[in-house]
């Protein structure tokens, strides 16, 4: 199996076992039933990114920059973060991983940009992405926001209460929009 599909796998498992209904309108909540929660804070503003994961015990925290409250991307930024949590932290996937985070350590990236830290990113911008828009949910909300060959890109947006970038990107990953140069 490739890294798309077990993703798309993973995160369609985690929606029907923590009984996540889609669209989600509320990322915190979501959260919250995974076992962690949300924090909003100003000690990230002289920090390299506007939200941070850490494990706590046997849960974890998601850390937020206050100044992202109120934007449209506070969403997929703590989606990508919960990728973080599932995929290189080994949350409720691998035990041995998990163990070795120490309580209260934030997930750091390396911005090297090593072949191998470059994949993780994507792959939590994946992993959010799918969260966000299941597969199955974006083909049916695609074909009725489609007339012809254009698709309402902006109205799966609000459906998927994403952004746009979002939005188009997942289209382009599952092949139902063709990329634009």
């Amino acid at each position: 199996m490739n890294t798309k599909d077990l993703i798309n796998h993973l995160t369609e498992d985690i929606i029907k076992l923590y009984d996540i209904k889609i669209p989600i309108t509320d990322i915190d909540a979501v959260v919250e039933k995974l076992g962690g929660k949300v924090v909003n804070t100003s000690e990230l503003q002289h920090k390299m990114e506007n939200c941070y994961i850490k494990k706590h015990k046997d849960a974890f925290v998601i850390l937020v920059d206050d100044r992202v409250k109120n934007s449209p991307n506070r969403t997929m930024l703590i989606a990508r973060e919960l990728g973080y949590l599932f995929l290189s932290m080994g949350y409720q996937t691998n035990r041995k991983l998990w163990n070795e985070w120490t309580d209260d350590t934030v997930y750091k990236r390396n911005y090297a940009f090593r072949t191998e830290d470059v994949k993780k990113e994507w792959m939590a911008y994946d992993f959010a992405l799918a969260l966000m828009m299941p597969e199955d949910e974006y083909r049916k909300i695609a074909n009725q926001y489609s007339e012809g060959n254009q698709i309402k890109t902006r109205k799966i947006a609000e459906y998927f209460h994403v952004n746009l970038t979002a939005a188009c990107l997942r289209g382009e990953k599952l092949g139902i929009i063709q990329s634009v140069i």
